[in-house]
């Protein structure tokens, strides 16, 4: 989920994550229009502050990558 999005629905005030990360309201605002990417410790906390729903990759416009196949090999002994 985008931080933009997460912002939207969890009804989170831009000035409150602002607080929270002791950072400006206008860097989380150009953070969450893709402006400016977050620091790595502000990745973390919005990571932690969304409950996993925001992790760092969806800050980048990355593909989605197809499920890898199922692996038939077994691990341990015959």
């Amino acid at each position: 989920m985008k931080f933009s999005e997460w912002l939207k629905q969890s009804g989170v005030k831009q000035r409150k994550v602002a607080t929270l990360l002791n950072t400006g309201k206008s860097r989380i605002s150009r953070i969450a229009n893709g402006k400016i990417l977050p620091r790595r410790d502000e990745f973390v906390s919005i990571y932690v502050m969304s409950n996993g729903l925001v992790p760092p990759n969806d800050f980048f416009d990355l593909p989605t990558m197809p499920p890898e196949p199922n692996n038939s090999h077994s691990s341990g002994a015959a």
